[in-house]
Protein backbone atom coordinates (compact mmCIF):
# COMPACT_ATOMS: atom_id res chain seq x y z
CA UNK A 1 0.00 0.00 0.00
CA UNK A 2 1.28 2.91 -1.08
CA UNK A 3 1.86 6.55 1.62
CA UNK A 4 1.67 9.90 0.52
CA UNK A 5 3.58 12.40 2.62
CA UNK A 6 2.87 16.56 1.62
CA UNK A 7 4.75 19.32 3.20
CA UNK A 8 4.39 22.94 2.53
CA UNK A 9 7.64 24.70 2.05
CA UNK A 10 8.41 28.86 2.18
CA UNK A 11 11.51 29.62 -0.51
CA UNK A 12 14.15 32.04 1.51
CA UNK A 13 13.10 35.80 0.59
CA UNK A 14 10.58 38.31 1.90
CA UNK A 15 7.06 36.69 3.49
CA UNK A 16 4.21 37.69 1.01
CA UNK A 17 6.53 38.94 -1.88
CA UNK A 18 8.39 37.02 -5.20
CA UNK A 19 11.06 39.67 -5.92
CA UNK A 20 14.02 40.61 -3.91
CA UNK A 21 15.51 43.92 -3.03
CA UNK A 22 16.48 44.09 -7.09
CA UNK A 23 13.26 43.21 -8.03
CA UNK A 24 14.46 40.11 -9.20
CA UNK A 25 12.18 36.79 -9.40
CA UNK A 26 12.64 34.79 -6.21
CA UNK A 27 12.76 31.17 -7.00
CA UNK A 28 10.27 29.00 -4.67
CA UNK A 29 9.37 25.10 -4.19
CA UNK A 30 6.17 24.29 -2.87
CA UNK A 31 3.76 21.54 -2.45
CA UNK A 32 6.70 18.75 -2.39
CA UNK A 33 4.86 15.73 -1.63
CA UNK A 34 6.91 12.52 -1.37
CA UNK A 35 4.93 9.01 -1.98
CA UNK A 36 6.52 5.61 -0.74
CA UNK A 37 6.19 2.87 -3.25
CA UNK A 38 7.03 -0.93 -3.24
CA UNK A 39 10.09 -2.50 -1.63
CA UNK A 40 12.81 -3.49 -4.78
CA UNK A 41 14.78 -5.04 -2.00
CA UNK A 42 15.57 -5.64 1.73
CA UNK A 43 17.05 -1.89 2.03
CA UNK A 44 15.70 -0.12 -0.98
CA UNK A 45 12.14 1.08 -2.19
CA UNK A 46 10.54 3.20 -4.95
CA UNK A 47 9.62 6.53 -3.64
CA UNK A 48 8.16 9.30 -5.86
CA UNK A 49 8.63 12.71 -5.64
CA UNK A 50 6.42 15.62 -6.98
CA UNK A 51 6.71 19.71 -6.01
CA UNK A 52 5.48 22.85 -7.91
CA UNK A 53 8.32 25.28 -8.38
CA UNK A 54 7.97 29.21 -9.32
CA UNK A 55 10.67 31.07 -11.38
CA UNK A 56 13.24 28.11 -11.69
CA UNK A 57 15.33 29.48 -13.82
CA UNK A 58 16.67 26.42 -14.73
CA UNK A 59 15.38 23.29 -15.71
CA UNK A 60 16.88 20.89 -14.08
CA UNK A 61 16.87 19.79 -9.93
CA UNK A 62 19.31 17.87 -8.04
CA UNK A 63 18.17 15.14 -5.13
CA UNK A 64 20.41 14.90 -2.25
CA UNK A 65 20.12 12.86 1.16
CA UNK A 66 21.12 13.49 4.65
CA UNK A 67 24.85 14.59 5.24
CA UNK A 68 23.73 16.58 1.63
CA UNK A 69 25.16 13.27 -0.37
CA UNK A 70 24.19 13.98 -3.93
CA UNK A 71 22.22 10.53 -5.91
CA UNK A 72 20.88 12.66 -8.80
CA UNK A 73 19.69 15.42 -11.29
CA UNK A 74 16.71 15.02 -13.29
CA UNK A 75 14.82 17.49 -15.51
CA UNK A 76 11.69 19.15 -14.06
CA UNK A 77 9.82 17.94 -16.63
CA UNK A 78 10.17 14.11 -15.62
CA UNK A 79 8.18 15.04 -12.42
CA UNK A 80 6.20 13.53 -11.05
CA UNK A 81 9.91 11.31 -10.50
CA UNK A 82 9.61 7.92 -9.74
CA UNK A 83 13.90 6.55 -7.79
CA UNK A 84 12.79 2.55 -7.62
CA UNK A 85 16.00 2.23 -5.61
CA UNK A 86 15.98 4.82 -3.11
CA UNK A 87 18.46 3.39 -0.50
CA UNK A 88 16.99 3.19 3.49
CA UNK A 89 19.08 4.95 5.85
CA UNK A 90 18.77 2.79 8.49
CA UNK A 91 16.95 6.01 10.81
CA UNK A 92 13.87 5.76 11.87
CA UNK A 93 12.99 8.62 9.38
CA UNK A 94 14.57 8.92 6.13
CA UNK A 95 15.36 12.03 4.53
CA UNK A 96 15.24 13.96 0.90
CA UNK A 97 16.25 17.68 0.45
CA UNK A 98 15.27 19.13 -3.56
CA UNK A 99 17.06 22.16 -4.91
CA UNK A 100 16.77 23.61 -7.81
CA UNK A 101 20.07 22.98 -10.24
CA UNK A 102 22.61 25.33 -9.45
CA UNK A 103 20.44 27.69 -6.72
CA UNK A 104 21.32 26.60 -3.43
CA UNK A 105 18.56 29.18 -1.92
CA UNK A 106 15.90 27.11 -3.71
CA UNK A 107 15.31 24.05 -1.73
CA UNK A 108 12.37 22.12 0.07
CA UNK A 109 13.49 18.77 2.32
CA UNK A 110 10.67 16.22 4.11
CA UNK A 111 11.57 13.74 6.40
CA UNK A 112 9.13 10.68 6.32
CA UNK A 113 8.37 6.88 7.40
CA UNK A 114 10.49 4.57 5.07
CA UNK A 115 8.98 1.09 5.14
CA UNK A 116 9.79 -1.83 6.30
CA UNK A 117 11.66 -4.00 3.19
CA UNK A 118 11.85 -7.56 4.08
CA UNK A 119 13.17 -10.05 1.69
CA UNK A 120 11.06 -13.29 1.57
CA UNK A 121 12.62 -16.27 2.85
CA UNK A 122 13.58 -19.19 -0.19
CA UNK A 123 11.86 -22.38 0.90
CA UNK A 124 11.54 -25.94 0.02
CA UNK A 125 8.98 -28.19 0.33
CA UNK A 126 7.03 -31.51 -0.54
CA UNK A 127 10.14 -33.09 -1.34
CA UNK A 128 9.03 -36.23 -3.15
CA UNK A 129 11.61 -39.02 -4.08
CA UNK A 130 10.33 -41.55 -6.37
CA UNK A 131 12.32 -44.93 -6.82
CA UNK A 132 12.36 -46.54 -11.08
CA UNK A 133 13.86 -49.43 -12.28
CA UNK A 134 17.46 -50.45 -11.83
CA UNK A 135 19.96 -49.46 -14.13
CA UNK A 136 22.88 -51.59 -13.08
CA UNK A 137 23.59 -53.75 -9.79
CA UNK A 138 24.63 -50.09 -8.52
CA UNK A 139 21.73 -47.42 -9.50
CA UNK A 140 18.48 -46.77 -10.35
CA UNK A 141 16.10 -44.38 -11.71
CA UNK A 142 15.29 -41.50 -9.66
CA UNK A 143 12.63 -38.92 -9.88
CA UNK A 144 12.41 -35.71 -7.76
CA UNK A 145 10.17 -33.04 -7.44
CA UNK A 146 9.31 -30.79 -4.77
CA UNK A 147 7.36 -26.96 -4.56
CA UNK A 148 10.06 -24.28 -4.15
CA UNK A 149 9.12 -20.37 -2.52
CA UNK A 150 10.75 -17.00 -3.53
CA UNK A 151 13.29 -18.84 -5.29
CA UNK A 152 16.70 -16.90 -5.63
CA UNK A 153 17.76 -18.91 -8.62
CA UNK A 154 16.19 -20.30 -11.64
CA UNK A 155 18.05 -23.95 -10.87
CA UNK A 156 18.85 -26.45 -8.08
CA UNK A 157 21.90 -28.66 -7.48
CA UNK A 158 21.38 -32.34 -6.30
CA UNK A 159 23.49 -34.10 -3.39
CA UNK A 160 23.83 -37.41 -1.96
CA UNK A 161 25.54 -38.24 1.67
CA UNK A 162 28.97 -36.18 2.27
CA UNK A 163 27.69 -33.74 0.34
CA UNK A 164 28.79 -35.28 -2.64
CA UNK A 165 26.91 -32.99 -6.11
CA UNK A 166 25.61 -35.37 -8.58
CA UNK A 167 23.87 -32.93 -10.87
CA UNK A 168 22.19 -29.59 -11.92
CA UNK A 169 19.09 -28.75 -13.04
CA UNK A 170 16.65 -26.02 -14.32
CA UNK A 171 13.85 -25.37 -11.85
CA UNK A 172 11.08 -25.64 -14.91
CA UNK A 173 12.34 -29.13 -15.57
CA UNK A 174 10.95 -30.79 -12.45
CA UNK A 175 10.02 -33.05 -11.75
CA UNK A 176 13.60 -34.25 -12.88
CA UNK A 177 14.76 -38.06 -12.90
CA UNK A 178 18.34 -38.98 -12.45
CA UNK A 179 18.49 -42.03 -14.27
CA UNK A 180 21.61 -43.74 -12.47
CA UNK A 181 21.13 -42.53 -9.47
CA UNK A 182 23.80 -44.37 -7.63
CA UNK A 183 23.39 -47.26 -4.32
CA UNK A 184 24.72 -45.97 -1.05
CA UNK A 185 25.36 -49.14 -0.07
CA UNK A 186 23.13 -48.24 3.43
CA UNK A 187 19.71 -49.05 4.64
CA UNK A 188 18.22 -45.68 3.43
CA UNK A 189 19.89 -43.59 0.27
CA UNK A 190 19.58 -39.91 1.24
CA UNK A 191 18.93 -36.46 -1.47
CA UNK A 192 19.50 -33.03 -0.61
CA UNK A 193 18.30 -30.03 -3.39
CA UNK A 194 19.04 -26.77 -2.57
CA UNK A 195 18.84 -24.05 -4.66
CA UNK A 196 21.54 -22.78 -6.63
CA UNK A 197 23.90 -20.95 -4.77
CA UNK A 198 21.57 -20.62 -1.78
CA UNK A 199 22.97 -22.75 0.59
CA UNK A 200 20.06 -21.52 2.87
CA UNK A 201 17.33 -22.86 0.97
CA UNK A 202 17.63 -26.70 0.98
CA UNK A 203 15.73 -29.66 2.13
CA UNK A 204 16.96 -33.18 2.58
CA UNK A 205 15.12 -36.56 2.45
CA UNK A 206 15.76 -40.57 3.05
CA UNK A 207 14.49 -43.13 1.49
CA UNK A 208 14.16 -47.36 1.27
CA UNK A 209 17.45 -48.40 -0.83
CA UNK A 210 16.59 -50.31 -3.89
CA UNK A 211 18.37 -53.76 -4.27
CA UNK A 212 19.64 -53.70 -7.67
CA UNK A 213 21.37 -56.82 -7.54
Amino acid sequence: MKRYYFFAFLALGILGCNKDSANKEICSIQNLTVTIGECSGDSTYALTIDFDVENAGNSSFDVFIRNNVFIGNYPLSSLPLTINDFRKSGRDEDFIKICINDNADCCAAAEFSPPACEVPTCSISNLVLTQGECTSDSTYSMTIDFDVQNTTNGSFDVFIRNNVAIGFFPISSLPVTIPDFPISGKDYDYVKVCINDNNNCCKAEEILSKNCE
